[in-house]
């Protein structure tokens, strides 16, 4: 969730590449920080009920629940992860393409709000045009 009176900023939008790799998930991401672009590799496996999965990273590990999914063009995704002792919660719409998907964006604004998540503290990013 976004903190209360910051405005949001434009934000360049990373990539997940996800793969099955000997029974386990390999998530390959990118994603900007800052000034310049990070590739990072990690592992899911699986958690302790269907459509969970853990997820280690240099950060920390985060539990990573699929809220929703068509299997063809997005996944909705809930994360929690513990940094500094603090639980943070975080829901991404994942999607094959930049092109505009209305019932994936319905369906994303539907859940977050069923999870209580605001429409201030969504963040809908612009396609890069790098």
């Amino acid at each position: 969730m976004g903190t209360q009176g910051l405005a949001h900023k434009e934000e360049k939008m990373g990539a997940m590449v996800v793969e099955l790799k000997e029974n386990l998930l390999a998530l390959t991401t990118t994603y900007y920080s800052e000034d310049h672009c990070v590739l990072e590799k990690v592992t899911a496996t699986k958690g302790d009920g269907p459509a969970k999965f853990q997820v280690t990273r240099l950060s920390g590990k985060k539990e990573v629940v699929v809220e929703a999914t068509d299997y063809l063009t997005y996944a909705i995704v809930d994360i929690t992860s513990l940094v500094a002792g603090a639980v943070h919660r975080t829901m991404k719409l994942y999607s094959r393409s930049l092109d505009d998907n209305g019932e994936a964006l319905y369906n994303f604004r539907k859940i977050t709000s069923d999870h209580g998540f605001l429409e201030t503290d969504l963040y809908i990013l612009k396609q890069d045009c790098e």
